[in-house]
Formats: C-alpha cells, sequence, structure tokens
C-alpha cells in the first residue's frame, strides 16, 4: 500500500494559539508489584482545526495518553506534567466535577471498546440522549430528533428502529457508529478519537473520515488514536509516534511518514501490507507451541465444515422479525480459508456464531467433518468442541473480568488437550464441562452455603443409601450430580477458581 498524504484543499494550515499543551506528561501505575511508569516525558501541542495522529504499537500507552487528557486515567494512576492545559485552564488541577462540564461538551471521547463503553441494558439511543440531557440540551422531543439526526450522520441504516436497540443486539460496526455520534452529539471543540474505524467497513469507514475531516474544516481540533496509517496519512496534520511510553518521532505527517528517521517508524511504515507485500512476511516469525498427541489429519476428501440454506432471524422493537442471515451455504476443505467479508449488520458475525452452533438456525444445518453439528444436543457436540474455536470480535467483552490470563488459557487447555471421556452411567456425576459435577444455583459465601436438602434430591426417601462421588469442580455453591446432593467448600471468586464441592449423605454429613 503506498501511503498518500494528500488532504482536501480547504485544510486549514494556519499557525493559532494551542488549545491542548502537555509538556513532560509521565503517568504511571501502583499495583501489587510497584509502580510502572506506561508514558514517559511526552509533549506535543494541538491547535484549532488540526489533527494529531499518535500511532503505535499495542501497549506503546496511546490509550492512557487519551484517557489523561480527560481525566479517565483510573484509579492508582499518577500523572506528573510540567504543563497540561486546555485553553488555558490547568488540567492538572481538574476536580471530578469539573471534568464531567468537560467531558462531552468542550472533548468528545470516542473509546475504543464499543461493546464495553455502551452500557448493555439500555438502548443506544437513550445513551446518546444522555449526554444531551446532562448538559441540559433542548426538551425530551428535540433530544430525540438529534439522536435520530446523529444516528445518520454516522452512516446508522434506519437510525429511529436502531436507536430503540441495545448495543448487544447490534453488529459491532454499528455499535462503535452509535459510539461515535455520542461523542459528537454536543458538538465538541476538540474530539479524541481512539481507533474510531477498527470496526468499520470500507465504505462506512470512508462515510466517518469525511465526517471527521468536515469537523476539522469547522475548526474542531482532533486527536486520532490508530493503527492504520493510511487513515492517518489522509486526515493527521502531525504524527506522534511512540513505542513503550516513549516519544521516538513527532512532526509533520508529511515529514514522518514520506522521510522516516527512527527505525522504529520505518519498521511500522513497512509493515503496512499492500498488493506488493502479499506473500511476504510483515513481523518477525512467531512460531505457536505444538499440541502434544496431535498428529496431522490425513485429508479423506470430506469437507470439514459444511453449512446449507442457513437462515436466522430475530425480534426486534415491536415484535418485528429481523433477518440477519437467509439462506447461507458454502463448504470449507482441510487446510483452506475462507473469507467472509460484508458490511456492518450484514451477518458475517451471526454466519460464524451459526457454524460454532452458538446460536441455533431457524433453518439449515452445518455439519462438521461430515456429520451432524448443529443438529445435536449441546451434551453430544460437547466432546467434540475443541476441534472448532473462535476469536471474537471483541476481546475485551469475551473474557471473564475477574479471571486472570491464566485462568482463561488454562480453561481453554482443559478441554483441548485432553481426550474426551465417555458419557457415564445412570447414578454417576455428570455436568457441563467434560462429564464433571452439575451444578445449580448461585454462588454464596461459605457461611450460607447449603446443599439441596435430601427430600429434594430426585425423590429419593432420607432414609435411601447413597454412594459417595469423588471430589469435582463445580461452578456455583449447590451443585446437584444425579441421585445425590453437593456442597461447595469454598466460595466462588476471581482468584482461586470455582469452588471444591464434595458429596452429602442423606443425613447431612459430608464425606471428603
Amino acid at each position: 500500500m503506498t501511503l498518500t498524504t494528500e488532504r482536501p484543499a480547504d485544510a486549514p494550515t494556519r499557525e493559532t494559539e494551542p488549545r491542548i499543551r502537555v509538556r513532560d506528561l509521565t503517568v504511571g501505575f501502583t499495583t501489587s508489584a510497584g509502580h510502572r511508569e506506561i508514558v514517559r516525558d511526552l509533549s506535543f501541542d494541538l491547535s484549532s482545526g488540526r489533527c494529531l495522529a499518535i500511532v503505535g504499537e499495542s501497549g506503546s500507552g496511546k490509550s492512557v495518553t487519551a484517557r489523561t487528557l480527560v481525566g479517565l486515567t483510573g484509579r492508582g494512576a499518577r500523572v506528573d506534567a510540567t504543563e497540561l492545559s486546555l485553553d488555558g485552564d490547568d488540567l492538572r488541577g481538574f476536580t471530578e466535577r469539573r471534568w464531567r462540564e468537560v467531558r462531552g461538551r468542550r472533548i468528545g471521547v470516542v473509546l475504543q471498546d464499543a461493546l464495553v463503553s455502551l452500557d448493555p441494558l439500555r438502548p443506544v439511543g437513550a445513551e446518546i440522549e444522555e449526554a444531551l440531557r446532562l448538559h441540559g440540551w433542548g426538551d425530551r422531543r428535540a433530544r430525540r430528533r438529534r439522536v435520530t439526526e446523529l444516528l445518520e450522520t454516522v452512516g446508522v441504516p434506519e437510525p429511529e428502529r436502531r436507536a430503540r436497540q441495545r448495543p448487544g443486539e447490534l453488529s459491532g460496526g454499528l455499535r462503535q457508529r452509535a459510539l461515535i455520534a455520542s461523542a459528537i452529539a454536543l458538538d465538541p471543540e476538540i474530539v479524541i478519537a481512539d481507533e474510531p474505524t477498527t470496526a468499520l467497513d470500507v465504505s462506512v469507514q470512508a462515510q466517518v473520515l469525511a465526517q471527521l475531516a468536515d469537523m476539522k474544516r469547522r475548526g474542531v481540533s482532533l486527536v486520532l488514536i490508530s493503527h492504520d496509517l493510511a487513515v492517518v496519512a489522509h486526515l493527521a496534520d502531525d504524527i506522534l509516534v511512540m513505542r513503550q511510553g516513549e516519544v521516538v518521532e513527532y512532526g509533520p505527517v508529511r515529514d514522518v511518514l514520506a522521510a522516516p528517521q527512527h527505525t522504529y517508524t520505518r519498521a511500522l511504515i513497512a509493515a503496512v501490507p499492500g498488493g506488493h507485500t502479499r506473500d511476504t512476511r510483515l513481523a518477525p516469525e512467531f512460531v505457536l507451541p505444538a499440541f502434544p498427541d496431535r498428529a496431522a489429519v490425513p485429508d479423506d476428501g470430506v469437507a470439514l465444515v459444511e453449512a446449507a440454506g442457513l437462515r436466522k432471524s430475530y425480534s426486534g422493537p415491536g415484535g418485528a422479525r429481523h433477518v440477519a442471515v437467509d439462506d447461507v451455504s458454502f463448504t470449507l476443505p482441510r487446510g483452506r480459508t475462507l473469507g467472509i467479508v460484508g458490511e456492518s449488520g450484514s451477518g458475517k458475525s451471526t454466519t460464524a456464531r451459526l457454524v460454532l452452533a452458538l446460536e441455533h438456525p431457524d433453518a439449515g444445518e452445518v455439519r462438521l467433518a461430515g456429520r451432524p453439528w448443529t443438529g445435536l444436543q449441546e451434551s453430544r457436540r460437547r466432546p467434540e468442541r475443541h476441534r472448532i474455536a473462535v476469536v471474537s470480535q471483541d476481546p475485551l467483552s469475551s473474557f471473564d473480568p475477574r479471571w486472570t490470563v491464566e485462568q482463561i488459557l488454562r480453561d481453554a487447555l482443559d478441554g483441548a488437550l485432553r481426550a474426551p471421556r465417555a458419557r457415564p452411567a445412570s447414578g454417576t456425576c455428570w455436568g457441563s464441562s467434560r462429564w464433571t459435577t452439575r451444578c445449580s444455583g448461585a454462588c454464596r459465601s461459605p457461611s450460607r452455603a447449603a446443599s439441596v436438602s435430601a427430600s429434594r434430591s430426585r425423590g429419593h426417601s432420607p432414609g435411601s443409601p447413597r454412594s459417595s462421588c469423588s471430589t469435582r469442580r463445580c461452578r456455583p455453591s449447590t451443585c446437584r450430580c444425579r441421585r445425590r446432593s453437593w456442597i461447595c467448600s469454598s466460595p466462588c471468586n476471581a482468584r482461586s477458581g470455582w469452588p471444591t464441592c464434595s458429596s452429602r449423605t442423606t443425613s447431612g454429613s459430608s464425606t471428603t
């Protein structure tokens, strides 16, 4: 890909007094492991009608810098700077109340993770309207008209219907556009956009970039955080390259992209994919560790995945049905890659969920290695789930925030590296993962944990003899197997994982 730095001819080039001035900004976080600096000695200016792009690899401190500019650095953060000002106001002494007056009205923020940033329990229209209401903008009817206009401006189809939907009912691209609409609702003087076009298709990306360029022409200042150097070249006036929390290069975008001085900047530009880079390596080689005891599967000529006539619809506001996928069919042979492309809301993610059997199709079926897949009961499908994996669109919302990375990986490896067990005979414990304990109820503290009484357990009388089960792991605090009751010996929590449950006899005495 050839990077071009051409921008609209009417883009302002005049030098004005900076709206934002940052000098020697250092941001660190104090944790149980000690104090760690994420951003060190950062300095830049941002004037009216100018766009500053901050680029760099993941973990370089770009998002922390953006959050610091709006007082959202977070708990345990320590912010030091020689100067940190907005239109002459010293931001270092701002209270939370003053920050709330700034956010939305003077500085709009488009955060990176739309699903996490939007309230999952409220329609996106209410989320956008809240910014208008908190700053006293118009009456209810005027705010609702403004919400519809904003959604239409950022390219959301059927804006009135989408405004009544919750974030989980929208595609990733539609959620991102709703977040952008919320950021520009009050027409702020400065907009900080953290990866604003990552989840958007090409046509909508062009529409959003045109909207940002129009804001620049009206004198709005932009801070653009992006991995897409083509977007940066089109929109930015200045570029700031960060690596490991430090600035390695800073200057006009034409100079930096045309003649980069730092080796890291040159490596970033060289890694931009394009026609000339096809079949060439863009980054150092990374070899995944081999799975133990896993031999190559010979090609038997059977398609690994077959989808035939898939259809899926959902209920929308007012009870109307919305067809997300209609008559989708494809085959995926072994060792081949199938690309599914389309604009936001076209049904790509829904198709993937149907293939994974996380959604049940209204019509059609999916076969895995020539065998039925979507038509199976989950208990029969579970031993084969290690054969098909998924990389979800929203990493942060896909992980349990109470689990450590080690727990997440152990949970995946527990199913992937062990052979599936046979279904146990009646009377033994079975459950939702590898025929372990079947659990029911909510997590409780040890003092309140209690097993289901013997009189409720599968119709057996209190005097019925019970054979004990071996200790197993379960999720909630009260667990059952088919012919016995269980009690958890420790509470559920993020650090120790799920509690251990031991069997109980009819008299209530527990066995270890």
